[in-house]
């Protein structure tokens, strides 16, 4: 693999993880005290996320990534 996708594969298991700790977050009752706003701004972030995890997704495997790189 070359290294700019080894690069992609390593940004993409830490945005999984990040991704995963903030939709958890948002389950949570310190989530339901924020402020509607904020609240607001972390589920457009949390959208954000998920569509750059599956654009860098769709780079991995077009650049001949392996698809055990998935969580």
């Amino acid at each position: 693999m070359h290294p700019f996708v080894e690069r992609m594969v390593e940004e993409y298991k830490e945005l999984s993880e990040r991704l995963k700790k903030l939709i958890a977050f948002t389950k949570t009752d310190k989530f339901a005290e924020l402020k509607k706003e904020q609240r607001d701004l972390l589920e457009e972030q949390r959208d954000a996320m998920s569509q750059y995890k599956r654009i860098l997704g769709k780079r991995i495997e077009t650049n001949g990534g392996f698809p055990d790189v998935y969580d």
